[in-house]
């Protein structure tokens, strides 16, 4: 039985795209701006992509209705090199449109391309997307595609959907850009309750100058509830199990949980040069699922902590090194065994909170050999919470749910230090309640919330944003993913990738196979 939502049919404005060839030497177009010297016979073909959920009513140019001229930007270094100038479009004009730009055979260049409402380029960007790094070589031509988006804290559709459902998959952005989206699980084997969930076996690659997913990638074995760290250049995945348990219906917690029968004890890299994967070191003590994991140190140490083993939190604490193979070691032990727990580092020393038990301490910190307890009042157990860095030495920990039978999604929020004393932390509210949510600082600074378990354990298919570290404001628009058990990463043009996720349902979870992009 495969509870998941089937991918469905894209229809985009312009879905050949809006090509914008930009020539080097004098180009032979109308409002074009003549170059004056340019690698000879090269040139710079750019595809131009406008992602919407409405069809335009003259849609010949493949352009969204609103965007009445665009302006093209090279950089160099992140500063402007050159740029078009402001140059009027219309809905059904043309596909294919030519200007020229002066350009010298340069390396690791992008091409930002911004559409404004106004024929003069004037007031704020309504659209906006950005290419990945290119290079321009004399004699050469070179063929670049942007992805652009609606701005405006507005959620955008990609350009095709994942495969098949998938929730609680990692989201690895790697040094190219693109986003390595790893394992989850992408079927529901027997509704329940509790709904058993089964482990995807194989990765995608969102590719954000297209606002696509890849083909399937094979993996080396099937996981989820794994953790992947970005470590010199690659995706270390490590620990995991093949199959989950999930159930909201009832009094128990927590309602997702590893099957201790299929952990996977492999730590698999992957390679963005050969977009390949390859087992890089196993051991015993990588034998747990639900894991809090970070990178340790700038020679790419990693550090594991808790997790469900045999027993149903472990408090051990991993520390693996880099090499060929890896090696882990037992560092130490935490003060509370935890499963669930998540965990920042601050200069070589973890900050854990929650997975614990009822009636212990939520939060402990120090180095990974001896870390201790923090008292923190009536800070509960948790699961199912988000924990983030806020500037130089402070933690935003919130939503998520207790672990006593029948605790329900949070509101809380607490904003905390790696060493100040908890009297001096700050308690704060979510505008919803949400356990299992997607979480992010986005690159403007805006705190954003998305999805989880709500009220009732129902589906919350909101997004709330603010100032870190208080939100203040849900979206109108709401989400076409799952709920819970997004894969989200942030992406070069500021933009928020959101992909899979799972719904509660009557019948059984639902896999969501939606991605989007939320661009402020």
């Amino acid at each position: 039985m495969n509870h998941s939502l089937a991918p469905r049919h894209r229809d985009f404005f312009g879905s050949d795209g809006l090509r914008i060839r930009l020539r080097f030497g004098p180009a032979a177009f109308a409002l074009a701006v003549l170059a004056g010297c340019a690698p000879a016979g090269g040139g710079l073909s750019l595809d131009v992509r406008f992602a919407t959920q409405e069809r335009a009513q003259t849609a010949a140019g493949g352009l969204p209705l609103g965007v009445s001229s665009l302006k093209l930007e090279v950089f160099r270094g992140g500063e402007v090199w050159a740029e078009s100038g402001c140059r009027a479009v219309s809905a059904d004009g043309p596909k294919r449109q030519a200007a020229a730009i002066d350009l010298a055979p340069a390396e690791a260049l992008t091409v930002r391309v911004t559409g404004y409402g106004d024929a003069s380029c004037a007031g704020g960007d309504i659209w906006q997307g950005t290419s990945g790094e290119f290079d321009i070589r004399e004699g050469q031509e070179t063929r670049v595609s942007v992805f652009v988006t609606r701005r405006g804290y507005r959620l955008n559709l990609l350009r095709n959907t994942l495969p098949a459902g998938r929730a609680f998959a990692s989201a690895t952005p790697l040094p190219d850009g693109r986003v390595l989206i790893a394992g989850g699980f992408d079927r529901v084997s027997s509704a329940g309750p509790p709904a058993v969930l089964e482990a995807a076996c194989t990765a995608l690659i969102y590719r954000p100058d297209r606002g696509e997913f890849s083909p399937p990638i094979a993996m080396p074995d099937c996981r989820g509830l794994h953790q992947a760290l970005l470590v010199n250049g690659k995706a270390i995945l490590l620990g995991g199990a093949a199959r989950a348990y999930f159930d909201a219906s009832g009094p128990a917690r927590p309602v997702l949980y590893p099957d201790p029968d299929t952990r996977l004890d492999a730590a698999v890299a992957f390679d963005p040069q050969s977009n390949t994967f390859a087992v890089v070191g196993a051991s015993e003590l990588l034998a747990r699922a639900d894991a809090a994991a970070a990178v340790l140190s700038s020679t790419g140490s990693v550090v594991l902590a808790g997790g469900r083993t045999a027993s149903l939190r472990d408090g051990a604490i991993i520390v693996g090194v880099p090499g060929s193979p890896w090696s882990f070691s037992r560092a130490g032990t935490l003060a509370q065994p935890r499963s669930g727990a998540r965990m920042l580092v601050r200069q070589e020393k973890i900050l854990v909170a929650g997975g614990n038990a009822a009636a212990t301490p939520a939060i402990e910190r120090g180095t990974p050999e001896a870390p201790e307890a923090v008292a923190a009042g009536d800070l509960p157990a948790l699961v199912g919470h988000l924990l983030l860095p806020i500037g130089a030495d402070g933690f935003l920990l919130a939503g998520g749910m207790g672990v006593d039978a029948g605790s329900a999604p949070r509101l809380e929020a607490v904003l905390g230090g790696f060493e100040g004393a908890p009297e001096s932390w700050t308690r704060l509210q979510l505008q919803r309640a949400r356990a299992y949510p997607a979480a992010a600082i986005l690159d403007d600074g805006t705190l954003a919330l998305a999805g989880g378990l709500g009220d009732g354990f129902r589906a919350e298919k909101t997004i709330e944003i603010g100032s870190v570290p208080q939100t203040r404001e849900v979206l109108a628009e709401e989400l076409l993913t799952g709920s819970a058990g997004i894969a989200a990463a942030r992406v070069r043009d500021g933009s928020w990738l959101l992909a899979g996720g799972l719904d509660p349902g009557e019948a059984g979870p639902v896999l969501s196979a939606e991605g989007q992009l939320l661009s402020p």
